[in-house]
Parts: C-alpha cells; structure tokens; sequence
C-alpha cells in the first residue's frame, strides 16, 4: 500500500534528478566551449 502511493512520487523525483543532472552536464560543457574559445582567442590575438 504504501510502496503505491510513494512510487508516483519516487517517479517525479527521479525525473528532476535526471533533468537536473542532464541541465549539470550541458551547463559545463557549454562552460568548457566558452573558456576554450576565449583562450583560442587569446592565442590568436599574441601571434
């Protein structure tokens, strides 16, 4: 009884961990491009 009306619940929390997780993941990636980009700028920009 009670694992079925937790488990709804379990769902969605399971659910904004995954998103969280994936938004994380994108969000430092995304980070990782920008920096690389600025220090390929910077290179180009002393030679």
């Amino acid at each position: 009884m009670l694992i079925a009306t937790l488990a709804p619940i379990a769902r969605e929390a399971f659910a904004i961990i995954v998103a969280v997780g994936i938004g994380t993941v994108l969000y430092i990636a995304y980070n990782r491009c920008e920096e690389n980009e600025r220090i390929d700028r910077e290179n180009r920009e002393k030679e």
